[in-house]
């Protein structure tokens, strides 16, 4: 009997079928970008350790004449020579950065880098069109302008230059382009800056075309979400739903109230509201005012003012003096008052509050006047004396 097969025999055959993987050699040939990826990796590393270290040649980087000096919030000057050295270096090191990443996807920038920032300015026609708000058109009601295009293309705009700040506000610390004619900032930071910029920049154009205003679907955009925000907007109808009864035509003095029939403020603002409505006959009629009024003066404890005056009957004469009141009887010369209440200088029986009457509501002759002598003018030089 022939011993069973070891499995070591029997994965022979199923190994000697598997093709041998090939090591790799140093001397086999590498392809053109990791070729180019392993030299910027070198100029990159020797950029870094040339900026950290600050030995860097100030004479060989800056050869061109200065340019005009620019300081800061604090009056340092902020472009010298090493200044200007140090920019030309980190200029160098973004490009490197940019092109390593297009290699590799993966790549990460060295430590301590800051992402390169890019910027474009566009200025604004003011002195052309002095009349036209460009400000206003690119920060929109309540900045929402400005919010959108910095969300839609993230990247930061900002406006700048004379004009951009109000007289008596203060921004912050100065910069050097305040003194510059009214301009946009447009910045990003990232991979695809300038192309996020650059459609940032057209979007700007397209919005401060000059144009009229009522031809401005931007600017009629713009004032509609004012009205929105404001809670003024009047909903677009076609004009062959209302008829004759056009809302704008409507004067303001024909509003009346549904509910309680006064016509100082329209149905939904009513004092009212919850209530019956009132009888369309007698909205606010003077009597429910007065029924109101001798109400209130019973609470303050006035018994007299809490008796309503007598209605009148149908058999009454139609003399007027006699439908007058007991006070406007003695005393014609009292205008009535629009309630039919006696004034307040008078008690309900007619005589006056006060201890003495005034001197109007005295009968009888007026008191004597002192005479006083006629004044003639001066005397005349040379006539006879008066």
């Amino acid at each position: 009997v022939h011993p069973p097969p070891s499995s070591s025999s029997a994965a022979a055959p199923s190994d000697a079928s598997q093709p041998k993987r090939r090591r790799k050699s140093r001397w086999e040939p590498v392809e053109d970008t990791v070729v180019e990826q392993r030299e910027l990796q070198a100029k990159l590393d020797a950029v870094t350790r040339t900026i950290n270290t600050g030995t860097f040649d100030v004479d060989a980087l800056c050869r061109s004449p200065s340019p005009e000096p620019v300081y800061d919030a604090r009056g340092k000057r902020i472009n010298t020579r090493v200044d200007r050295a140090r920019d030309k270096l980190e200029e160098q090191r973004y490009g490197l950065c940019d092109r390593l990443r297009e290699l590799n996807p993966g790549f990460r920038p060295p430590p301590g880098m800051k992402p390169q920032k890019y910027s474009e300015k566009i200025y604004l026609p003011v002195k052309e069109f002095p009349d036209l708000n460009f400000i206003g058109l690119i920060l929109g009601p309540r900045g929402n302008t400005h919010k959108r295009l910095e969300k839609d293309f993230v990247c930061r705009v900002a406006i700048r230059g004379k004009g951009s700040v109000k007289d008596g506000r203060h921004r912050g610390p100065p910069a050097p382009d305040d003194n510059d004619d009214l301009h946009v900032v447009v910045s990003a930071e990232g991979q695809d800056a300038k192309k996020r910029i650059a459609q940032c920049v057209e979007k700007i154009r397209i919005l401060i075309t000059p144009m009229e205003d009522e031809k401005n679907d931007h600017k009629q955009a713009q004032l509609r979400e004012l009205a929105a925000l404001n809670g003024t907007l009047i909903h677009e109808r076609p004009l062959s739903d209302f008829g004759t009864d056009i809302p704008w035509k409507k004067s303001i003095s024909g509003i009346r109230c549904s509910n309680c029939g006064d016509g100082g403020h329209p149905t939904m603002d009513c004092p009212r509201a919850g209530q019956p409505p009132a009888a369309s006959g007698a909205p606010n009629s003077a009597g429910n005012l007065d029924q109101e009024y001798m109400s209130f003066m019973a609470e303050l404890g006035d018994g007299a003012a809490s008796q309503p005056p007598p209605p009148a009957s149908a058999s009454a004469p139609h003399d007027p003096a006699a439908r007058r009141p007991l006070q406007q009887q003695q005393h014609p010369e009292i205008a009535p008052t629009p309630s039919g209440l006696p004034p307040p200088w008078l008690n309900p029986d007619g005589s006056f509050a006060g201890a003495t009457p005034p001197p109007w509501a005295v009968s009888g002759p007026p008191p004597p006047q002192h005479q006083q002598q006629q004044y003639n003018g001066p005397p005349q030089l040379g006539g006879p004396a008066a």
